[in-house]
C-alpha cells in the first residue's frame, strides 16, 4: 500500500487518468468504504478508492452510490 505523500495514478468517473498525492485515509461517510484522500495538482482534495494492488485506482465519485450528494456544484 502507498504511504502518505506517495503519488497515486487515478482514473476518474469520466475516464481521465492523472497522478495525485496521497494525503490521508478514512472511510466514506455515505457508503462506509475505505477511501484515500488525495491532493490534485490544483491543490483540491479528492477521494479515491483504496487500490487492490499498486496499479491505478478509481475516483470514489465513480463508485460511491451517494457521489452526487458530495459533489460541489459549479
Amino acid at each position: 500500500m502507498n504511504m502518505k505523500d506517495d503519488q497515486i495514478t487515478v482514473t476518474t468517473d469520466r475516464g481521465n487518468t492523472f497522478t495525485v498525492t496521497e494525503d490521508n485515509r478514512s472511510e466514506c461517510r455515505s457508503c462506509g468504504e475505505p477511501i484515500i484522500w488525495c491532493i490534485t495538482a490544483n491543490g483540491k482534495k479528492m477521494p479515491v478508492d483504496e487500490p487492490d494492488d499498486d496499479g491505478p485506482t478509481t475516483s470514489h465519485f465513480a463508485t460511491c452510490v451517494d457521489a452526487d450528494k458530495w459533489r460541489k456544484k459549479s
